[in-house]
């Protein structure tokens, strides 16, 4: 079984502030984004810290080429997965909205979806109270109410 958070396994329309921000304000917008709008506020030493961050990790690099996240993308792919997915999701999100969850959950043979309630992106972080619950709700069900 797989159990899928806020994932960005297809292509998106996520229209926000960029993913590698230049400056405090960028990252500020960016992690209402991840957050949600009734995420924590995060300080500025932290906001500093993504800046940084995002300027030489993974996302950078990966920004730097976007043609190459293709290869990496599962459009037209999710069909080829044989096992049981859930889709854990905060109704919240404003990276991977929930039109963006149903299509996944539409293309996936054998999945089902829990929706988190005043839950952004980064649900695990933003509300582990609801979080937690949900995904061990998930690992201890059977996985043969799954679609098919």
């Amino acid at each position: 079984r797989l159990v899928l958070v806020n994932g960005g396994a297809i292509k998106g329309e996520y229209r926000g502030p960029g993913l590698v921000p230049k400056n405090i304000e960028d990252a500020r917008r960016l992690m209402v984004v991840l957050m949600g709008p009734k995420g924590e506020t995060v300080p500025k030493f932290i906001l500093k810290d993504v800046i940084r961050e995002a300027h030489r990790g993974p996302l950078s690099r990966l920004m730097a080429n976007p043609s190459g996240m293709a290869v990496s993308l599962l459009d037209g792919k999710l069909n080829e997965i044989d096992q049981p997915v859930d889709l854990l999701w905060g109704k919240l999100d404003q990276m991977f909205d929930l039109s963006y969850a149903k299509r996944m959950l539409n293309e996936l043979p054998m999945a089902r979806i829990s929706i988190l309630e005043d839950c952004g992106h980064v649900a695990q972080r933003q509300c582990p109270g609801k979080f937690v619950p949900a995904l061990l709700k998930i690992l201890e069900e059977d996985p043969g109410s799954f679609k098919e």
